[in-house]
């Protein structure tokens, strides 16, 4: 798939700077100002550790390069037709066919359409749930891109409209 491609391409040890990324716990507002202070640190903790810590026996057969930025998802139905309204993720690595993702709420939805930014490029995606896990006050997903998109399934003001609503309730 060539975004997953792209973002393997664009992946670097170096931190990653964007709009949507998080860099040096910099509060991170997001796509629909979800991210709250709390769940940015508890990523970035995530994060470091992932790329300090070596021991284990990984028994994946595709290589994860860890990865700290903000997703912006819709659940999917059959047809993929959005449903439900977006919601906010954080990734925690990525592989040629699959993304790590800590979220606030369980991922219910077994299919999303995704949309991060790295290094200045839009990667755009759906994908469908692998995993879950509890991760302390949070929770881990795992899912395995599908396939590509051209534009993001949810329209753009109404983006926009849920961050300013959710810049103004907090």
């Amino acid at each position: 798939m060539d975004s997953v491609a792209s973002a393997n391409e664009c992946y670097s040890d170096e931190a990653i700077v964007g709009r949507c990324a998080i860099p040096a716990l910099a509060p991170a507002k997001g796509y629909i100002g979800t991210i709250t202070d709390s769940f940015a640190r508890f990523a970035k903790r995530q994060y470091m550790n992932a790329t300090m810590y070596k021991g284990h026996d990984d028994r994946r057969c595709e290589e994860r390069h860890p990865l700290l930025v903000v997703v912006l998802a819709v659940g999917l139905n059959a047809q993929n037709e959005p449903i439900g309204q977006p919601f906010e993720m954080i990734t925690r690595d990525v592989s040629d066919s699959a993304l790590g993702l800590i979220s606030a709420e369980v991922l219910q939805e077994n299919r999303i359409a995704g949309m991060f930014e790295l290094k200045g490029r839009n990667i755009l995606f759906t994908a469908e749930l692998i995993r879950r896990q509890s991760m302390g006050p949070y929770h881990g997903s795992a899912v395995r891109f599908v396939d590509e998109l051209e534009r993001f399934p949810v329209n753009p003001s109404d983006i926009e409209m849920l961050f300013q609503e959710n810049l103004t309730s907090i």
